[in-house]
């Protein structure tokens, strides 16, 4: 029985990775460098968590993130880096005991900082696959499987593709034992967008 299950992750590993994704080629462009401001929503089983907003400067391979609330105090500031190393700078006890600094930075490397680069949909990293790619107009996958099993995944929704900051959605899903994250730039209209 164990060899069956080594045998089926290893053969569902080879098969396709993300059927129906097409390579996008600016993948590296999805981001710019800079200062940003994102509303933030954090959700569990269809019930808000938390509601806020994000000013995030992204520098190359690095993002430094700064959460408030929605009255504008400064709950954490944390800095990330491409691998997935983590400074916090200020984290207020309460959100510190509510495990929310590290859940936001995992979640922050992934929307903005993991993979996506290159001309190809999928690439191996063990027995893991990194997707990402075009499902739809204005509509962009990232995701990570083992095997058939999809451990997490990123929509990013595209309203102007001529603009400097191409997309102005973003939403996290890591399964259902985890909150998904949904960031919105500020001012680009309502957050929820299917």
């Amino acid at each position: 029985m164990k060899n069956l299950v080594v045998y089926l992750v290893i053969i569902g590993s080879l098969c396709g990775c993300a059927a129906g994704l097409q390579p996008y080629p600016a993948a590296g462009g999805l981001f710019s460098d800079g200062q940003n401001l994102w509303e933030i929503r954090i959700d569990r089983g269809g019930s808000q968590l938390f509601a806020g907003l994000l000013a995030l400067d992204l520098k190359g391979d690095a993002l430094e993130a700064v959460l408030l609330d929605g009255t504008g105090i400064k709950l954490l500031e944390e800095r990330v880096s491409a691998s997935e190393g983590v400074e916090n700078v200020a984290v207020l006890p309460a959100v510190r005991n509510k495990r929310l600094a590290p859940f936001l930075a995992e979640g922050l490397h992934r929307v903005f900082l993991a993979g996506g680069e290159g001309g190809e949909v999928c690439r191996h990293d063990g027995l893991f696959k990194l997707c990402f790619g075009e499902e739809s107009r204005g509509h962009l996958v990232k995701l990570k499987r083992l095997g058939p099993f999809v451990l997490w995944s990123v929509d990013y929704f595209i309203n102007n593709y001529d603009s400097v900051d191409v997309v102005d959605r973003a939403r996290l899903a890591s399964g259902w034992w985890s909150p998904s994250l949904n960031l919105k730039r500020s001012g680009a209209g309502p957050l929820n967008r299917d």
